[in-house]
């Protein structure tokens, strides 16, 4: 018996110098720097009850309470915030540190080593390639698609009009920028507008829902100290995302699996339709983004995984922008006469503004640009690893192995560097003085920068206009019933009709 004593005794004697060495003696360390102190075992942010959804508000009340620089501890973990200017250039350009192996880990069940998840000593000539492929006359070319799409957009939305029934407009701006990115990725149609409970739309977001789900939840919570945090791509598209080391055994990854393999054997089915076409089809069809990708030397596996970054990045960013947009031109029906003006002395009798004529509507990109300021989708913004020791600019000291968190919707609101930062103004974007790309960075910034910031621009101003040209709005709540919900992007988000719904409104032709 005591024996068996003796064996207990030792046991917990073990865990507890393991939970000292790990979990205390760090936080011991960083003691006084500013951040609310961790609680026993589950860190900073246990006692908060954080909602799902909220993690920008939460990162924005702590920066009020504790300044331009904070810790936060999530278990073992320590996420460094920043939104101080200098700290930000320090980290991004002057020393850039490598975006962080967790958020790579937790797409790369999804998109493999594309250009979002990849390591870091392939991202630089995984970016030389592709963003060669970005350039103006690619940009100018997605004008056709915004147009072709824009037409059907436009009879789904005549048919509410006048204000018959409400369109959740969020929704209908996601499928339109779905079917936009399909056509410009791959210079094909599957019609996400048109056809009802489509296979591979179904499969797309179930695969993202359970991504995102387990981000989400790693955000929130810890790693376990006994997950390898260094062999960051062993395993790599099936690896655990961060909070579960048994999510393989789990529902949540069955139910992966299966959507990954329909996008997998899709994918696959037009690849091989690409590599089987014709001189003649090729000459009658814009160069793509898959053209580029073929041209990399991947194996089939990564040009799915690049395949797949472009269809999440090109989506769902820009259609929760422009719905956001739409929110806050119904908010503010003085800025929404004034671009609608603006709009139909450009455009006359035409209903979609050319590449050229978003060259001459400096309101509606003021719009755009202040939406992306106020309603950021990428919210919570980029992370970082810092590699080495680090003092900042600001006189912070940063031991290595800390995690360096720059939240968007932080910073875009910070009121050391934004007059009147919680007012919807775009006025601010029509001065001569431009903002500083380290307080305002709505595709992040330094050499991880979003390459598709041009194709986003483009879209998302050219489709504003164009629905503002054609119909008048009206939100179908109440303002402030609509709130930003983030899981992995911002969008909006409310109750209608006792249903969860995007933005709900009514709509007029004018």
């Amino acid at each position: 018996m005591s024996m068996v004593l003796e064996g207990i005794a030792a046991l917990l004697g073990t865990v507890g110098v393991l939970i000292a060495y790990f979990i205390y003696l760090p936080r011991i360390r960083h003691w006084t720097f500013p951040g609310p102190k961790p609680w026993l075992l589950e860190g900073s942010l246990s006692g908060r009850k954080i909602k799902p959804g909220t993690a920008h508000q939460a990162l924005y009340d702590l920066r009020n309470k504790y300044g331009n620089v904070f810790q936060v501890w999530l278990g073992i973990r320590r996420l460094v915030v920043l939104s101080d200017e200098e700290d930000i250039k320090y980290i991004t350009l002057t020393n850039p540190m490598p975006k962080c192996k967790s958020f790579n880990e937790s797409l790369a069940p999804m998109t493999g080593e594309g250009l979002i998840s990849v390591r870091e000593e392939l991202h630089k000539s995984h970016r030389r390639f592709l963003s060669a492929g970005f350039n103006d006359e690619f940009v100018r070319g997605i004008g056709q698609y915004i147009s072709l799409e824009l037409t059907t957009l436009f009879d789904k939305l005549d048919q509410a009009c006048p204000g018959a029934y409400s369109v959740d407009m969020d929704k209908e701006i996601t499928k339109f920028a779905m079917d936009i990115v399909f056509r410009a990725a791959f210079s094909e149609t599957i019609g996400v507008q048109t056809q009802v409970d489509l296979p591979l739309l179904k499969a797309f977001n179930d695969a993202l829902k359970e991504i995102f789900r387990c981000t989400a939840q790693n955000a929130r919570k810890s790693q376990p100290f006994w997950e390898n945090t260094d062999s960051v791509h062993s395993s790599r598209y099936h690896r655990n995302t961060g909070t579960y080391p048994f999510w393989k055994y789990m529902p949540a990854k069955k139910r992966f699996t299966k959507a990954k393999a329909v996008l997998d054997i899709f994918l696959s089915e037009l690849v091989d339709r690409r590599r089987n076409e014709s001189s003649a089809e090729k000459a009658n069809r814009q160069v793509d983004i898959l053209d580029l990708i073929l041209q990399m030397n991947l194996s089939e596996e990564d040009i799915r995984g690049e395949a797949l970054t472009f269809l999440v990045a090109g989506h769902d960013t820009t259609s929760h922008s422009l719905a956001f947009c739409l929110y806050n031109l119904a908010c503010n029906p003085n800025v929404e006469a004034i671009m609608a003006e603006e709009v139909e002395s450009v455009l006359g009798d035409r209903t979609v503004p050319s590449y050229e004529d978003c060259q001459n509507l400096p309101y509606t990109t003021a719009v755009w640009k202040e939406t992306l300021r106020l309603n950021p989708v990428a919210a919570t913004g980029t992370m970082r690893d810092a590699v080495e020791d680090l003092t900042l600019p600001s006189g912070h000291f940063i031991a290595r192995g800390a995690e360096l968190l720059v939240p968007l919707y932080v910073m875009h609101r910070n009121p050391d560097y934004w007059e009147d930062p919680l007012v919807f103004k775009p006025e601010r974007f029509l001065t001569k003085k431009r903002p500083s790309p380290f307080i305002y960075m709505p595709f992040s910034v330094g050499p991880r920068n979003c390459i598709g910031q041009g194709f986003a621009g483009f879209e998302g101003v050219a489709t504003l206009a164009a629905l503002v040209k054609r119909y008048k709005t009206k939100l179908a709540v109440e303002p402030n019933e609509v709130r930003e919900f983030h899981a992995m992007v911002m969008r909006p988000r409310c109750v209608y009709n006792g249903k969860s719904a995007g933005l709900p409104m009514y709509l007029a032709r004018r």
